[in-house]
């Protein structure tokens, strides 16, 4: 049973692949997941989430983060690490409740370097076409899967149709 949790403070395109694969081959008797696509039962608070934790719907991110409690006690490692920025953008307030002895990594990276690799990343995925990059919110809008919404206080004072995907990311 994983008896210590830690998750990573971070945005996307920091480094919590990097992170990931230093503590797998360094850290004993820890169990590290940067994203829990390929754990069953272990969401990955992607997407609808960060959708949920905007929309002020905090018993759908309690249902996820008690299914995440729940599965990560399955473990068999004595630490349970994931590197992945979902957490910063859906369940950091809720995560306590489910995880109160939790730790957190802050991870930091130069946040020019953070947003150029953001747009480049979502531009790829549009001209490429990628597959399931992005969803539907329940107000049935189509938001990219990774990143906020730009419905968050935090974009209130900018017409985000006049910025460019790279400044809506520095935001």
């Amino acid at each position: 049973m994983a008896r210590n949790t830690v998750f990573t403070l971070t945005s996307g395109r920091s480094g919590t692949m990097f992170l990931c694969g230093l503590l797998r081959h360094n850290a004993r008797n820890c169990l590290v997941v940067r994203e829990p696509y390929l754990y069953p039962g272990n969401p990955t608070m992607f997407g609808l989430p960060i959708y949920d934790h905007l929309a002020g719907n905090l018993d759908a991110i309690r249902k996820l983060v008690k299914q995440k409690h729940e599965t990560i006690k399955r473990y068999r490692s004595a630490v349970y690490i994931e590197t992945s920025h979902a957490f910063l953008k859906s369940y950091w307030d809720i995560a306590p409740e489910f995880f109160p002895q939790m730790k957190v990594l802050h991870l930091i990276r130069h946040p020019l370097e953070v947003a150029r690799s953001e747009a480049n990343r979502e531009t790829l995925a549009h001209r490429w076409r990628l597959p399931f990059c992005h969803y539907r919110g329940r107000d049935r809008r189509k938001y990219f899967r990774w990143a906020l919404t730009g419905r968050e206080p935090i974009f209130g004072s900018f017409d985000l149709e006049h910025l460019t995907l790279f400044q809506r990311y520095l935001i």
